[in-house]
Formats: C-alpha cells, structure tokens, sequence
C-alpha cells in the first residue's frame, strides 16, 4: 500500500472540511488538515510495514519536531498509520518520541478513530481508548 491508497481510503472517513497538503517549502508540515465543529486538526499519513512498525525513518525528525512544537502551543496533531491489518493513532510527545494512542484490527473501526481523534489531549501517554474507541 502507498500513502496515496490510504489518504484515497481515509478522506471520506474524516468529517468537516479537509484538505490534503502538499507544502514543499516547509519541511515537516502534516499531511491532511481537518476543520470540524471548530477543532482544527492536522494528521500524518504513515504506512506501516507488514508487522505493523514504522518504516525507516518514519516519522522523518522534521515531522517530529512540527508536531512537537504545535502541541506545545495547544494544537492538536497525530500519526495516523495503517497497513493491510492494522490502524494506528500516534502522538509524538515533548522528548519527539512516538507514543501509540490507539490500535485497531480489521475491519476497522472508522467511529472509534474519530472518538481517538476528537478527544485526545496533546501530549497523550496513557492508552486511553480500546479498540471500540470508547473511553477506558
């Protein structure tokens, strides 16, 4: 699978006003920002290997940083990651570590990714959803 193939599966799943971006001038900047009911968003699209690891490099340290820096200041951002299996929700947190928010096998839960999506706070480091995207 290719990021194109996922970003082609993901945008009708995604609510409100969304746009894919493509900003070659600064590095690091997500992929797809999301507008709905007044919260802004911004997602990095990932594919992840056959066993469900980020390929090499992936998140690059420019990603990391970009996403590092905009929680700090309140904004909300993750990785959203998935291969042929898996879905995977993603916070970089201040020490630009990836931590793994949510996990969910096929088929997907595409309600719960929402919930995951909608209510986790920046800098997350509890697993706070289960795979039904209900609060623990």
């Amino acid at each position: 699978m290719r990021e194109s193939q996922f970003w082609a599966l993901i945008k009708d799943k995604l609510p409100g006003h969304v746009e894919r971006m493509e900003n070659a001038i600064a590095k690091g900047t997500p992929d797809v920002n999301v507008c709905f009911n007044g919260v802004d968003m911004w997602l990095e699209l990932k594919v992840l290997d056959a066993k469900g690891q980020f390929k090499k490099g992936d998140p690059s340290p420019e990603q990391l940083i970009w996403h590092m820096k905009r929680q700090i200041n309140g904004g909300r951002c993750f990785v959203v990651a998935r291969n042929d299996v898996l879905l995977k929700v993603c916070q970089v947190q201040q020490d630009r570590r990836v931590f793994e928010v949510w996990t969910c096998a096929k088929p997907f839960n595409w309600a719960g990714l929402l919930t995951v999506l909608f209510h986790t706070p920046p800098f997350c480091t509890e697993f706070e959803f289960d795979t039904f995207g209900e609060k623990q």
